[in-house]
């Protein structure tokens, strides 16, 4: 989900958000336009586009040829290709009229991370000579999704400046980063680069033993504090999670077209102004959000994890370094035609898919008896062991290390980075909708080199709507475990799931669903 799973809101001066990657995958389309059916709306212009059709989703599109559009298979039962054929859209290729099911848009998502996931040509687009998944000389080729832009780019410095012809530019490398290293990550939660200069300026400062440097906001997920994995051990103690936000070009386009990232999003939701017509992404925009852990060598000889050596920032010393960094979780956000409600193209029309990697934590029902699975994010042998009444208890934040083995417990506290850190226990709370379970049964087998090690948590998408701050979306609730690891509470004894993409983005101030531009200095996502 994003944000919520990637959701946001401004808390004081803390803007947190958390939009899920993402894998706003118009993707393919990214690099080269495409089918974007209607313009991005300039602030204060009238909206050049046609509401694009919500029912009627008939259609002879090459892409959708011999699909099943209520399952996730072929017409003939087999199973689907894989292939980096790109999806604008979910649709029957034989019924108009036709509504989609929680599997149409599963076989979407699916498709979208097959599209994202390929090996990329010079140009960005999939290359269909290489095959999924597969290294090539002991590397892993980037893929398409690594060749959007940097948001962080976009709302940083310079963003005035930008054209379209700056869309595959790298970001600028950070004070004591390589220029002529692997890219850098310098997200360490869901907030982009206005909010991690200000972090980079903050570690300066020491910390004594057993303290946290404190103004450290961009450690934090949504609404709360950094996520700490099982392992490895860095210089300072485990490494956190490290985060990124990519889109594609449809929507790089229509941001620097309107000049929308210099604009509040007041501006651009038209708050203040009267006459004015809100910013609205074009169709097939899509965001990406990523979220990596420092691989063992353990972990990257086995060939579980999507992974690349990258530069990352030591969250405690300021230090740039280069490090195995495996793909845990990516957030795709979709606008396709299909999730648009009647014919406001504002109201609830992104689809939101996430995928994590197979390893992160166990599954609903296994819980502590996981042992002998080697888990991202969770020890079945935790101590001290605290009963679920004890952990409910909690008043969070609390780092107190009695409660370091209650489940999905928010332990530190936003804006400080704990100087030795220990690993956050994490569990997945709900079992995936049954279509989203059915369309897994059918992807998950097929051969997809490294991804054969990923899986689709859900995807969210609009059934209807009351409008904006109202949605109704199934399902319901959407947590990646990676991403939106503290959205649970307690209730009757157990643990329930608070997460909901769409629910989060619809708030009054996302941009058309949208957090990028809140703080409009790269402070939003």
């Amino acid at each position: 989900m994003l944000r919520t799973s990637f959701v946001s809101l401004s808390t004081g001066t803390r803007v947190v958000v958390a939009i899920a990657l993402v894998l706003s995958v118009g993707l393919g389309l990214a690099l080269t336009g495409c089918r974007g059916e209607e313009d991005a709306t300039e602030v204060g212009q009238p909206a050049t586009g046609e509401a694009a059709e919500a029912s009627g989703l008939a259609c002879t599109e090459p892409w959708a040829e011999g699909f099943d559009a209520n399952s996730c298979r072929m017409e003939n039962g087999d199973a689907p290709p894989i292939q980096p054929l790109y999806w604008p859209n979910v649709c029957d290729p034989h019924l108009t009229g036709w509504a989609p099911v929680q599997e149409s848009f599963d076989q979407l998502s699916w498709r979208s991370f097959l599209y994202a996931s390929w090996p990329a040509a010079a140009d960005g687009m999939p290359d269909p000579s290489q095959p999924i998944g597969v290294a090539q000389g002991g590397e892993l080729a980037p893929v398409v999704w690594e060749r959007f832009a940097d948001a962080a780019r976009l709302f940083g410095s310079g963003a005035n400046e930008l054209t379209s012809e700056d869309f595959g530019a790298p970001a600028p490398v950070p004070e004591g980063c390589s220029a002529d290293g692997p890219r850098v990550l310098t997200m360490t939660s869901k907030v982009p680069s206005a909010a991690v200069l200000a972090v980079r300026e903050a570690l300066t400062a020491t910390a004594g033993e057993g303290e946290t440097l404190e103004g450290l906001q961009s450690i934090d997920q949504a609404f709360r504090g950094p996520l700490y994995p099982q392992g490895p051990e860095g210089p300072n103690g485990i490494w956190p999670v490290f985060y990124e936000i990519r889109i594609n070009k449809v929507e790089y386009d229509a941001i620097v077209a309107a000049g929308a990232q210099n604009k509040s999003p007041a501006e651009l939701n038209c708050t203040d102004l009267l006459g004015c017509k809100p910013f609205t992404f074009p169709m097939e925009s899509t965001e990406v959000k990523a979220a990596w852990k420092v691989l063992s060598e353990d972990e990257v000889g086995s060939g579980r994890f999507f992974h690349r050596k990258l530069q990352v920032k030591d969250p405690v010393s300021g230090e740039c370094s280069v490090q195995p960094m495996g793909l845990v979780g990516l957030h795709v956000a979709r606008k396709v035609p299909a999730a648009v409600i009647g014919s406001d193209l504002r109201k609830n029309t992104w689809a939101w898919a996430t995928f994590e990697q197979v390893d992160n934590v166990p599954p609903v029902k296994t819980g502590s008896d996981g042992a002998g699975t080697a888990y991202s994010f969770f020890n079945p042998d935790c101590t001290p062991a605290v009963d679920a009444a004890t952990c409910a208890a909690v008043k969070t934040p609390d780092a107190n290390p009695a409660y370091q083995c209650c489940e999905n417990l928010y332990r530190y506290a936003s804006g400080t980075v704990p100087k030795h850190p220990t690993p956050d226990q994490v569990t997945r709370i709900d079992q995936a909708p049954s279509g989203t379970q059915s369309c897994n049964a059918v992807y998950d087998p097929l051969d997809k080199g490294v991804f054969d090690h990923y899986t689709l948590v859900t995807t969210q998408w609009p059934k209807s709507s009351d409008g904006p701050g109202d949605p109704t979306v199934t399902p319901a609730h959407s947590r990646n475990t990676v991403i939106e690891t503290y959205f649970t509470t307690w209730q009757n004894g157990s643990q329930v799931v608070t997460s909901s993409c769409m629910g989060c983005h619809s708030g009054s101030q996302a941009v058309d669903m949208s957090y990028l531009f809140l703080g409009n200095t790269g402070s939003g996502s």
